[in-house]
């Protein structure tokens, strides 16, 4: 598991407040537009770092390269705790779920 800052910790708090599913399939398909975003921001993230390393082995100023890559990651660190976020949700309505079953 991973282990986050207390500040961290707060920010994914606030994420799971704000996700909006209320049941399994509302669940799913946050989750794969989720996966879909990653990937998109993820495949962005190895573009840039290419561009980055042509731009440098070429010798020229590749600061904006890096610049743009360092903001992609810390948005794909966000999404990471938006994912943590939801997991954390989701295991909460599968337990509420169990429970009712289990009252009924």
């Amino acid at each position: 598991m991973t282990k986050y800052t207390e500040d961290q910790e707060l920010i994914i708090a606030q994420y799971e407040k704000n996700l909006t599913f209320t049941d399994r399939e509302s669940y799913l398909k946050w989750r794969d537009q989720w996966r879909q975003d990653y990937a998109e921001i993820s495949g962005e993230i190895r573009t840039l770092r290419r561009t980055m390393v042509e731009t440098m082995k070429a010798g020229s100023y590749a600061g904006q390269s890096q610049y743009n890559r360092l903001s992609k990651r810390q948005a794909a660190f966000k999404y990471m705790m938006q994912r943590t976020a939801s997991k954390r949700k989701s295991a909460k309505l599968r337990a509420a779920a169990i429970a009712e079953k289990a009252a009924a």
